[in-house]
C-alpha cells in the first residue's frame, strides 16, 4: 500500500486530530465510519469533544478541552486508510441522491385529513359510525373486515387516519401500493407483500370502585388505552415502530427504508430458493432421463438376446428339417403328408428367423 493511501498516527496525533476536526468530517476523509472512529478513540482512551463543541468553536465561544490521559498500554501507531477521490465523490453523490429522494416524498403528516384515500374514507366510516368492531378491553374500536387494519381508541381515530393516509400516499409516491389481501392489510412492494397493522398500546390498570349503597369498595383490573400508536409488521421476526423519543409520525422515512430493504431481502431469498428449486428440478430430470435411458437399453438388450435365440432356434430347426427330409428320401421317398408337413415346418422356421423379412 502506498503512502498516499494511508496515514499513520500516534495516540497523541489522533487526539490532536479529533480535537481539530469534527469526527464526521474525518469519517468522510478516511475509510472509517463515524461510529467506528469513535470506538477507536474509546479503545485507546482518547477523549472526544462533547456535544455542542463545534458550534461553540464557530461562535468563538469559550471551550473546554479534555486533556489526553496517560495510557499504560499505549500503541506505537494507529493507521487510518484514506478514501480515494472517486470514492469520496461517489459517497457525496449517494448522499445527495438520498437527501433529494427524502425531500421529494410526502413524509409530513398533516394536522387535518386532506383529500383522503378511499381506503381511509372507508376506515373512517367504520371507526366513527359504529360499523366496525369493538374490543372489550379498553374500549378500542376496530375497522370492519376487509378494511385497513386499525385498532385504536376513539380519541386516537383522527390521528390514526392521518398517519395511515400519509403512509399510503408515501408508498404510492415510491411506486408501491397498499391493498387488502384475503382480509389483511398489506404493503405491496414490487412482487412482495408485507402484512401491517396500526394499533394503540393498552395498559393494565387497577381501578377502585365504591358502592353507592354502602361504604364497601373493591378493585378491578381494566385495560386502558395509552394514546401511544404503533405500526406493526406481521413477519418473523415481528417488527414495530411506536411512539417513543420520536412520535410515530416522524418515523415514516425509516419505516419506508426498512420495508423496502425487507422486501429486497425477501426477493433475494425467494430468488435463491427458486434457483435451488430449479437446480433440484433439473437434477431430478437428469436422473429420470438416465433411468429411462437405462430402461430403454435394458429392453433393447433383452430384445437382442431374444432375436439371437430365435435365430439359433430357426437355424437348428432348418437343420433338423433337412435331416428329416434326407432320411425320408433314403427310405421310401416323401409321402404327400410328409411333404406338406415339411413345407409347413419350413414356413414356421422362417417366421421364427428375425433375419428374414
Amino acid at each position: 500500500m502506498s503512502k498516499m493511501e494511508k496515514e499513520v498516527f500516534s495516540r497523541k496525533e489522533l487526539y490532536d486530530l479529533v480535537w481539530s476536526t469534527p469526527v464526521l468530517t474525518l469519517s468522510k476523509k478516511y475509510k472509517v465510519s463515524e461510529s467506528s472512529l469513535r470506538k477507536l478513540c474509546r479503545r485507546h482512551k482518547i477523549p472526544l469533544p462533547p456535544a455542542g463543541h463545534w458550534r461553540k468553536v464557530e461562535r468563538n465561544k469559550r471551550i473546554l478541552v479534555t486533556p489526553l490521559p496517560s495510557n499504560t498500554k499505549d500503541v506505537k501507531e494507529i493507521i487510518l486508510k484514506l478514501r480515494a477521490t472517486g470514492e469520496l465523490e461517489k459517497k457525496a453523490n449517494n448522499q445527495a441522491q438520498y437527501e433529494n429522494l427524502r425531500d421529494s416524498l410526502p413524509l409530513k403528516v398533516p394536522s387535518r385529513l386532506t383529500n383522503p384515500d378511499p381506503l381511509i374514507i372507508a376506515a373512517k366510516d367504520s371507526l366513527t359510525s359504529g360499523k366496525g368492531r369493538r374490543y372489550q378491553h379498553g374500549g378500542l374500536v376496530w375497522t370492519a373486515g376487509g378494511q385497513l387494519d386499525i385498532r385504536v381508541s376513539p380519541k386516537s381515530v383522527g390521528r390514526a387516519l392521518r398517519f395511515m393516509d400519509t403512509f399510503i400516499k408515501l408508498l404510492r409516491a415510491r411506486g408501491h401500493d397498499i391493498n387488502i389481501i384475503h382480509g389483511s392489510t398489506c404493503a405491496v412492494i414490487g412482487k412482495q407483500t408485507i402484512e401491517i397493522q396500526l394499533k394503540e398500546f393498552m395498559r393494565l390498570a387497577y381501578v377502585e370502585h365504591r358502592s353507592s349503597y354502602s361504604d364497601s369498595a373493591w378493585t378491578s383490573r381494566e385495560y386502558q388505552a395509552t394514546g401511544k400508536l404503533a405500526l406493526r409488521v406481521d413477519r418473523y421476526p415481528v417488527k414495530e415502530w411506536k411512539d417513543a423519543k420520536l412520535p410515530l409520525e416522524e418515523q415514516l422515512w425509516p419505516i419506508l427504508m426498512k420495508l423496502e430493504a425487507e422486501t429486497e431481502r425477501m426477493s433475494v431469498e425467494q430468488a435463491k430458493h427458486e434457483k435451488l428449486r430449479l437446480e433440484e428440478q433439473e437434477k431430478l430430470r437428469i436422473e429420470r432421463e438416465l433411468r429411462e435411458q437405462k430402461e430403454k437399453e435394458l429392453a433393447a438388450l433383452k430384445e437382442l438376446l431374444d432375436q439371437a435365440q430365435r435365430w439359433q432356434q430357426a437355424k437348428a430347426l432348418r437343420e433338423y428339417l433337412d435331416a428329416v427330409e434326407v432320411k425320408a428320401a433314403a427310405n421310401a421317398g416323401l409321402t404327400i403328408e410328409q411333404a406338406n408337413w415339411l413345407m409347413w415346418a419350413r414356413w414356421k422356421s422362417n417366421e421364427l428367423d428375425p433375419l428374414l423379412p
